[in-house]
């Protein structure tokens, strides 16, 4: 579910959670384009969710945002947000599909928010080799010059090793716990 359709009190938990993470960032927040990226454990703990009504909090800001589903393996961005899950980030990265040519852009119904993304993609054959390409690197490099912030969907950390090569391209790194989950 998106912010603009939740509960007050839900909106208010999602505004909580940017105003950390902007305060967590610093100074970096600032001046800078910020990459955070957005993982969780196990899969089911709604990281997507929170990836989704981030940048959908940081966009209310006046941000300009994009959102990259880096989950190749379990993408879900793209049935969240109704768009077709190809062409996406997989096919920027095999050379198959042009950067701007997979930008899909999310207006609000309710307001004025915005913002960009790209989903997944069909799925590959070796994500963490792409999600660890020079590729990808030059993909972060034109997003970071293009907008204030770029959030990443990643994959679980316990699943998979994709979030944990992905990492170290971000300014941070917010783990998703779902309460009560084991």
């Amino acid at each position: 579910k998106i912010c603009e359709f939740m509960t007050y009190s839900a909106r208010e938990a999602f505004k909580r959670l940017r105003t950390n993470a902007m305060i967590s960032l610093g100074e970096k927040a600032e001046k800078d384009t910020i990459v955070i990226g957005v993982t969780s454990a196990q899969p089911g703990e709604g990281k997507s969710t929170i990836a989704i009504n981030l940048a959908y909090t940081l966009a209310e800001l006046g941000k300009s945002v994009i959102l990259l589903d880096c989950d190749l393996r379990r993408p879900s961005i793209h049935v969240k947000m109704g768009f077709s899950q190809a062409p996406g980030l997989t096919e920027v990265l095999n050379g198959v599909e042009n950067l701007k040519d997979t930008v899909k852009h999310y207006q609000s119904s309710t307001n004025n928010v915005w913002f960009d993304l790209i989903t997944a993609g069909d799925f590959p054959e070796n994500p963490s080799e792409i999600l660890g390409s020079r590729d990808f690197l030059q993909l972060l490099d034109v997003a970071r010059s293009a907008y204030d912030m770029v959030i990443m969907d990643l994959p679980p950390v316990n699943a998979v090793i994709d979030a944990a090569v992905v990492s170290k391209l971000t300014d941070g790194l917010l783990l998703v716990i779902r309460e009560n989950h084991c």
